[in-house]
């Protein structure tokens, strides 16, 4: 396995929970959340498209209950 391919996993999969920290706030301050959390949520969608091809290369970095799905998709 590459040496950083774990640590960007990491750093997607952090990056995703402060976008739903975000996408809480937006709602609960009411900034606009019929648009900006639209944009939160594309981000979020981006950052799954890259775990998707790092989990369907390194499948043992997946969570487990993608684990199962993966294996589906062969």
């Amino acid at each position: 396995m590459l040496p950083n391919i774990k640590e960007l996993n990491e750093k997607l999969v952090e990056a995703s929970k402060l976008l739903d920290e975000a996408a809480k706030l937006t709602r609960d301050l009411n900034l606009s959340p019929e648009t900006n959390i639209r944009k939160i949520a594309e981000a979020m969608a981006s950052i799954f498209e890259i775990c998707h091809q790092i989990y369907k290369q390194h499948p043992e970095l997946a969570p487990n209950e993608l684990k199962n799905l993966l294996k589906k998709g062969k």
